[in-house]
Protein backbone atom coordinates (compact mmCIF):
# COMPACT_ATOMS: atom_id res chain seq x y z
CA UNK A 1 0.00 0.00 0.00
CA UNK A 2 2.78 2.11 0.82
CA UNK A 3 6.36 2.96 -0.93
CA UNK A 4 9.24 0.85 0.29
CA UNK A 5 9.60 2.48 3.59
CA UNK A 6 11.52 -0.33 5.13
CA UNK A 7 13.89 -0.51 1.81
CA UNK A 8 14.52 2.98 2.58
CA UNK A 9 13.77 4.13 6.23
CA UNK A 10 12.60 6.81 7.45
CA UNK A 11 15.05 8.06 10.06
CA UNK A 12 14.16 9.74 13.66
CA UNK A 13 16.63 13.11 12.96
CA UNK A 14 17.75 16.13 14.13
CA UNK A 15 18.88 18.41 11.40
CA UNK A 16 19.17 22.31 12.71
CA UNK A 17 16.16 23.94 12.75
CA UNK A 18 12.82 24.54 10.63
CA UNK A 19 12.63 28.38 9.65
CA UNK A 20 9.78 29.20 11.74
CA UNK A 21 8.30 32.10 9.41
CA UNK A 22 8.59 29.84 6.60
CA UNK A 23 6.28 27.08 8.03
CA UNK A 24 2.46 26.90 6.34
CA UNK A 25 0.00 28.21 8.63
CA UNK A 26 -1.67 25.28 10.64
CA UNK A 27 -5.24 25.03 9.09
CA UNK A 28 -6.29 21.84 9.85
CA UNK A 29 -7.00 20.57 13.17
CA UNK A 30 -7.92 16.92 14.95
CA UNK A 31 -8.40 16.25 18.18
CA UNK A 32 -5.02 15.21 18.44
CA UNK A 33 -3.01 17.39 15.86
CA UNK A 34 -3.02 20.80 13.81
CA UNK A 35 -1.54 20.69 10.40
CA UNK A 36 -0.49 22.85 7.90
CA UNK A 37 0.26 22.18 4.16
CA UNK A 38 2.84 23.48 1.65
CA UNK A 39 0.10 22.88 -1.19
CA UNK A 40 -3.61 22.46 -1.40
CA UNK A 41 -2.91 19.04 -2.47
CA UNK A 42 -1.60 17.85 0.40
CA UNK A 43 -4.49 19.08 2.64
CA UNK A 44 -6.42 16.33 4.86
CA UNK A 45 -10.15 15.11 4.47
CA UNK A 46 -12.18 14.03 7.25
CA UNK A 47 -10.86 10.27 7.12
CA UNK A 48 -7.29 11.17 7.05
CA UNK A 49 -7.76 13.61 10.24
CA UNK A 50 -9.43 10.70 12.03
CA UNK A 51 -6.56 8.51 11.05
CA UNK A 52 -3.62 10.54 12.61
CA UNK A 53 -5.98 10.74 16.01
CA UNK A 54 -6.02 6.89 15.38
CA UNK A 55 -2.51 6.33 15.22
CA UNK A 56 -1.96 8.07 18.09
CA UNK A 57 -4.13 6.65 20.66
CA UNK A 58 -3.21 3.00 19.21
CA UNK A 59 0.52 4.04 19.98
CA UNK A 60 0.01 5.10 23.10
CA UNK A 61 -2.72 2.26 24.37
CA UNK A 62 0.10 -0.21 22.85
CA UNK A 63 2.96 1.15 24.60
CA UNK A 64 1.01 2.20 27.97
CA UNK A 65 2.07 5.72 27.87
CA UNK A 66 -1.07 8.96 28.60
CA UNK A 67 -2.07 10.79 25.99
CA UNK A 68 0.21 13.16 25.00
CA UNK A 69 -0.35 17.76 24.09
CA UNK A 70 -1.64 18.10 20.90
CA UNK A 71 1.37 18.03 18.14
CA UNK A 72 1.86 19.90 15.25
CA UNK A 73 2.18 18.11 12.08
CA UNK A 74 3.55 19.79 8.84
CA UNK A 75 3.18 17.84 5.56
CA UNK A 76 5.54 19.03 2.41
CA UNK A 77 7.21 17.77 -0.23
CA UNK A 78 10.06 15.66 0.02
CA UNK A 79 12.17 18.99 -1.22
CA UNK A 80 10.83 20.94 1.46
CA UNK A 81 11.34 18.58 4.17
CA UNK A 82 13.93 20.17 7.05
CA UNK A 83 15.29 16.59 7.77
CA UNK A 84 18.08 15.83 5.63
CA UNK A 85 18.58 14.86 1.97
CA UNK A 86 16.00 11.83 0.53
CA UNK A 87 14.79 11.62 4.21
CA UNK A 88 10.62 11.04 4.10
CA UNK A 89 9.88 12.67 6.81
CA UNK A 90 11.48 13.46 10.71
CA UNK A 91 10.22 14.10 14.66
CA UNK A 92 11.88 16.94 16.01
CA UNK A 93 11.87 16.34 19.42
CA UNK A 94 13.27 19.99 19.89
CA UNK A 95 10.32 21.81 17.97
CA UNK A 96 7.69 19.03 19.07
CA UNK A 97 7.06 19.04 15.47
CA UNK A 98 6.50 16.79 12.72
CA UNK A 99 7.64 17.19 9.13
CA UNK A 100 6.45 14.72 6.78
CA UNK A 101 4.88 13.49 3.35
CA UNK A 102 1.85 11.45 4.43
CA UNK A 103 2.99 7.93 3.42
CA UNK A 104 5.94 8.63 6.47
CA UNK A 105 3.05 10.41 8.46
CA UNK A 106 2.12 6.94 10.86
CA UNK A 107 5.91 6.20 11.79
CA UNK A 108 6.49 10.09 12.31
CA UNK A 109 3.70 10.12 14.75
CA UNK A 110 4.91 6.79 16.55
CA UNK A 111 7.85 8.56 17.29
CA UNK A 112 6.24 11.75 18.33
CA UNK A 113 3.89 9.74 21.13
CA UNK A 114 7.35 8.16 22.35
CA UNK A 115 8.82 10.95 22.73
CA UNK A 116 9.62 10.94 26.47
CA UNK A 117 11.01 7.08 25.83
CA UNK A 118 14.95 6.92 26.18
CA UNK A 119 16.09 4.60 22.95
CA UNK A 120 19.62 2.63 23.36
CA UNK A 121 19.84 2.89 19.64
CA UNK A 122 18.79 3.45 16.02
CA UNK A 123 17.50 -0.15 15.71
CA UNK A 124 15.10 -0.06 18.94
CA UNK A 125 13.87 3.15 18.02
CA UNK A 126 13.48 3.05 14.42
CA UNK A 127 12.25 -0.82 14.30
CA UNK A 128 10.08 0.18 17.32
CA UNK A 129 8.13 2.85 14.99
CA UNK A 130 8.12 1.12 12.05
CA UNK A 131 6.73 -2.07 14.27
CA UNK A 132 3.88 0.70 15.71
CA UNK A 133 3.09 2.44 12.68
CA UNK A 134 1.69 -1.05 11.48
CA UNK A 135 0.81 -0.18 8.25
CA UNK A 136 3.24 -2.37 6.16
CA UNK A 137 3.81 -5.45 6.79
CA UNK A 138 7.11 -6.70 8.15
CA UNK A 139 9.60 -9.01 6.03
CA UNK A 140 13.10 -10.51 6.92
CA UNK A 141 15.92 -8.46 5.90
CA UNK A 142 17.82 -11.44 3.33
CA UNK A 143 20.94 -9.64 3.23
CA UNK A 144 21.31 -9.19 7.15
CA UNK A 145 22.20 -11.94 9.72
CA UNK A 146 20.38 -10.45 13.26
CA UNK A 147 23.32 -10.99 15.97
CA UNK A 148 24.60 -8.88 19.66
CA UNK A 149 25.96 -6.09 17.44
CA UNK A 150 22.62 -5.53 16.21
CA UNK A 151 20.80 -4.33 18.83
CA UNK A 152 23.27 -1.79 19.72
CA UNK A 153 23.66 -0.69 16.33
CA UNK A 154 22.98 3.32 15.13
CA UNK A 155 23.87 3.06 11.44
CA UNK A 156 20.97 0.83 9.81
CA UNK A 157 21.39 0.15 5.94
CA UNK A 158 17.18 -0.16 5.84
CA UNK A 159 14.64 -0.81 8.47
CA UNK A 160 13.92 -4.05 7.71
CA UNK A 161 15.59 -6.44 10.22
CA UNK A 162 14.93 -3.85 13.01
CA UNK A 163 11.41 -3.80 12.69
CA UNK A 164 10.90 -7.46 11.59
CA UNK A 165 12.92 -9.34 15.09
CA UNK A 166 10.48 -6.59 17.25
CA UNK A 167 7.25 -8.18 15.40
CA UNK A 168 8.97 -10.97 15.95
CA UNK A 169 9.03 -10.36 19.75
CA UNK A 170 5.14 -8.95 19.65
CA UNK A 171 3.95 -12.10 18.35
CA UNK A 172 6.00 -14.61 20.26
CA UNK A 173 5.96 -13.12 23.96
CA UNK A 174 2.65 -10.80 23.52
CA UNK A 175 2.29 -7.04 23.33
CA UNK A 176 2.67 -6.97 27.10
CA UNK A 177 6.03 -7.84 27.37
CA UNK A 178 7.34 -5.91 24.66
CA UNK A 179 5.91 -2.87 26.66
CA UNK A 180 7.38 -3.83 29.35
CA UNK A 181 11.26 -3.79 27.45
CA UNK A 182 10.60 -0.43 25.84
CA UNK A 183 10.02 1.01 29.57
CA UNK A 184 12.99 -1.13 30.80
CA UNK A 185 15.50 0.35 29.01
CA UNK A 186 15.30 -2.55 26.23
CA UNK A 187 16.98 -5.07 28.64
CA UNK A 188 16.21 -8.75 26.93
CA UNK A 189 17.31 -10.94 29.56
CA UNK A 190 15.40 -8.94 32.34
CA UNK A 191 12.29 -9.40 30.55
CA UNK A 192 12.06 -12.45 28.61
CA UNK A 193 14.60 -14.78 30.29
CA UNK A 194 17.20 -15.09 27.43
CA UNK A 195 20.38 -13.40 26.63
CA UNK A 196 20.52 -11.27 23.57
CA UNK A 197 22.72 -13.95 21.81
CA UNK A 198 19.74 -16.21 22.70
CA UNK A 199 17.03 -14.73 21.38
CA UNK A 200 18.96 -13.62 18.23
CA UNK A 201 19.83 -16.97 17.34
CA UNK A 202 16.14 -18.21 18.12
CA UNK A 203 14.87 -15.40 15.39
CA UNK A 204 17.87 -16.66 13.53
CA UNK A 205 16.29 -19.98 13.40
CA UNK A 206 12.44 -19.42 13.64
CA UNK A 207 11.51 -16.23 12.38
CA UNK A 208 9.18 -16.59 9.58
CA UNK A 209 9.79 -14.50 6.31
CA UNK A 210 7.39 -11.92 6.77
CA UNK A 211 4.29 -10.36 8.82
CA UNK A 212 0.99 -8.87 7.72
CA UNK A 213 0.13 -4.98 8.64
CA UNK A 214 -1.23 -4.79 11.79
CA UNK A 215 -4.45 -3.16 10.25
CA UNK A 216 -5.18 -6.16 7.59
CA UNK A 217 -7.10 -4.62 5.31
CA UNK A 218 -9.51 -3.72 7.83
CA UNK A 219 -11.57 -1.56 5.22
CA UNK A 220 -15.26 -2.58 4.30
CA UNK A 221 -15.71 -5.92 2.73
CA UNK A 222 -18.63 -6.30 -0.41
CA UNK A 223 -20.75 -9.18 -0.83
CA UNK A 224 -21.58 -10.63 -3.79
CA UNK A 225 -24.97 -9.06 -4.98
CA UNK A 226 -25.49 -12.06 -7.51
CA UNK A 227 -22.76 -15.32 -8.46
CA UNK A 228 -19.40 -13.32 -9.51
CA UNK A 229 -20.44 -10.17 -9.47
CA UNK A 230 -19.88 -7.49 -7.03
CA UNK A 231 -21.60 -3.39 -6.99
CA UNK A 232 -21.39 -0.56 -4.82
CA UNK A 233 -22.18 3.03 -5.07
CA UNK A 234 -20.51 5.78 -3.00
CA UNK A 235 -21.30 9.40 -2.14
CA UNK A 236 -18.83 10.96 -0.03
CA UNK A 237 -16.82 14.05 -0.03
CA UNK A 238 -13.85 15.57 1.37
CA UNK A 239 -15.83 15.92 4.42
CA UNK A 240 -16.23 12.06 4.88
CA UNK A 241 -13.47 10.87 2.66
CA UNK A 242 -9.82 10.46 2.37
CA UNK A 243 -8.29 13.33 0.44
CA UNK A 244 -4.78 11.09 0.00
CA UNK A 245 -6.95 7.49 -2.50
CA UNK A 246 -7.12 6.16 1.15
CA UNK A 247 -3.53 5.67 1.45
CA UNK A 248 -2.42 5.19 -2.35
CA UNK A 249 -1.16 9.28 -2.04
CA UNK A 250 -1.74 10.01 -5.53
CA UNK A 251 -0.79 14.00 -6.46
CA UNK A 252 -4.61 14.59 -7.55
CA UNK A 253 -6.56 16.49 -6.02
CA UNK A 254 -10.00 14.67 -4.61
CA UNK A 255 -11.94 13.08 -1.93
CA UNK A 256 -11.89 9.07 -1.96
CA UNK A 257 -13.10 6.12 -0.26
CA UNK A 258 -11.95 2.05 -0.02
CA UNK A 259 -13.86 -0.65 -0.06
CA UNK A 260 -12.31 -4.84 -0.22
CA UNK A 261 -13.39 -7.72 -2.23
CA UNK A 262 -12.39 -11.39 -1.33
CA UNK A 263 -11.66 -12.98 -4.96
CA UNK A 264 -11.02 -16.67 -5.94
CA UNK A 265 -8.45 -16.93 -8.38
CA UNK A 266 -9.63 -15.73 -11.88
CA UNK A 267 -10.22 -13.38 -14.30
CA UNK A 268 -12.17 -10.23 -13.73
CA UNK A 269 -13.67 -6.96 -15.23
CA UNK A 270 -13.46 -3.88 -13.07
CA UNK A 271 -15.13 -0.51 -13.29
CA UNK A 272 -15.54 2.62 -11.96
CA UNK A 273 -18.37 5.05 -13.09
CA UNK A 274 -17.32 8.71 -12.31
CA UNK A 275 -14.77 9.89 -10.11
CA UNK A 276 -10.91 10.56 -11.95
CA UNK A 277 -9.47 6.98 -11.04
CA UNK A 278 -9.38 3.73 -8.66
CA UNK A 279 -6.55 1.72 -7.13
CA UNK A 280 -6.21 -1.50 -6.67
CA UNK A 281 -3.75 -4.06 -4.79
CA UNK A 282 -3.60 -7.31 -2.96
CA UNK A 283 -4.13 -7.53 0.50
CA UNK A 284 -1.24 -9.28 2.67
CA UNK A 285 -3.43 -11.21 5.60
CA UNK A 286 -0.89 -14.41 6.34
CA UNK A 287 2.14 -14.65 7.79
CA UNK A 288 4.51 -15.96 5.17
CA UNK A 289 7.41 -18.93 5.11
CA UNK A 290 9.19 -17.69 1.74
CA UNK A 291 8.29 -14.19 0.01
CA UNK A 292 6.81 -14.10 -3.06
CA UNK A 293 9.89 -14.62 -6.05
CA UNK A 294 7.83 -12.26 -8.93
CA UNK A 295 5.98 -8.90 -8.33
CA UNK A 296 3.38 -8.14 -9.09
CA UNK A 297 2.28 -11.18 -7.03
CA UNK A 298 -1.39 -10.85 -7.24
CA UNK A 299 -1.70 -11.12 -10.70
CA UNK A 300 -1.76 -8.21 -12.89
CA UNK A 301 -2.01 -5.79 -9.53
CA UNK A 302 0.62 -5.73 -6.75
CA UNK A 303 0.06 -6.99 -3.41
CA UNK A 304 0.87 -4.96 0.27
CA UNK A 305 4.08 -7.64 0.24
CA UNK A 306 5.47 -6.48 -2.54
CA UNK A 307 5.51 -3.37 -1.04
CA UNK A 308 4.83 -1.72 -4.54
CA UNK A 309 4.23 1.40 -3.96
CA UNK A 310 0.20 1.85 -3.65
CA UNK A 311 -1.36 -0.28 -6.23
CA UNK A 312 -1.88 0.42 -9.59
CA UNK A 313 -3.66 3.18 -11.00
CA UNK A 314 -6.60 2.34 -13.47
CA UNK A 315 -8.86 5.32 -15.39
CA UNK A 316 -12.46 5.74 -14.44
CA UNK A 317 -15.31 5.31 -16.54
CA UNK A 318 -13.51 2.47 -18.41
CA UNK A 319 -13.87 -1.58 -18.27
CA UNK A 320 -10.29 -3.52 -17.45
CA UNK A 321 -10.13 -7.14 -17.58
CA UNK A 322 -7.31 -8.58 -15.33
CA UNK A 323 -5.88 -11.58 -14.20
CA UNK A 324 -6.21 -12.36 -10.60
CA UNK A 325 -5.02 -14.16 -7.69
CA UNK A 326 -7.20 -15.68 -4.84
CA UNK A 327 -7.19 -13.14 -2.04
CA UNK A 328 -8.57 -10.06 -0.61
CA UNK A 329 -8.49 -6.77 -2.98
CA UNK A 330 -8.48 -3.12 -1.73
CA UNK A 331 -9.92 -0.89 -4.07
CA UNK A 332 -9.39 2.83 -3.31
CA UNK A 333 -12.10 5.05 -5.54
CA UNK A 334 -11.14 8.41 -6.41
CA UNK A 335 -13.77 11.27 -6.79
CA UNK A 336 -11.54 13.84 -8.66
CA UNK A 337 -13.24 16.65 -6.37
CA UNK A 338 -13.48 17.63 -2.71
CA UNK A 339 -16.95 18.32 -3.46
CA UNK A 340 -19.71 15.49 -3.15
CA UNK A 341 -19.64 13.06 -5.96
CA UNK A 342 -21.28 9.44 -6.46
CA UNK A 343 -18.75 6.60 -7.65
CA UNK A 344 -20.02 3.31 -8.20
CA UNK A 345 -17.77 -0.13 -8.51
CA UNK A 346 -18.70 -3.37 -10.48
CA UNK A 347 -16.26 -6.35 -10.48
CA UNK A 348 -17.26 -9.53 -12.33
CA UNK A 349 -15.64 -12.67 -13.47
CA UNK A 350 -15.20 -13.42 -16.73
CA UNK A 351 -13.55 -16.52 -16.12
Amino acid sequence: MKLSILAAGLPFILVGCADQDALPPLEFESARARIGVTRAELAPCADDLAAIDTQMAFVEGRMGLSARSRIDIFVMDIDELPCGDGIWGCYRGDEDHVYSQWFAMEHELSHAALRDIDFPSTFWREGNAELLAGVNGTRRDPNATLTTASFGADELPNYAEATHFQRYLVETRGWESYRTLVHSGFDLEAVYGLTPGELAAEYESQAPAGYPPLDVCDDPQLEATEEGLWRVEATFSCGTGSQLEGGSFSSDVGAAVRRTVYLDAGTYEVRQDGGSAMFIEGSWVDVLDELPSEVPSSGDVPNQVDQAGGGFEFPANETHTLALTDGLYLFSLSSGTESEATVALMVRRVE
